[in-house]
């Protein structure tokens, strides 16, 4: 799971100095085990690279887990 960690906050390092070259910054991960911010096992969850929020929360996160909980506005 540090893995994951990882690569969350290299993409959100990635999204928060050249985000404004790109429409979209998307990271996608299957809730396979259901603990991905409360929601159903088995559905997708999806984090908006481009929001300062989401780039806040990923940054502070001890675990992917917690980084997906941030509230998806889409």
């Amino acid at each position: 799971m540090a893995t994951a960690l990882g690569k969350l906050k290299g993409l959100a390092d990635f999204a928060h100095e050249f985000g404004d070259h790109f429409v979209r910054i998307d990271a996608i991960s299957k809730n396979e085990k259901g603990d991905l911010g409360g929601a159903t096992k088995g559905t997708l969850r999806l984090l908006d690279m481009t929001d300062p929020e989401v780039w806040r929360v990923v940054r502070e996160s001890s675990s992917a887990a917690d980084a997906y909980a941030v509230p998806s506005k889409k």
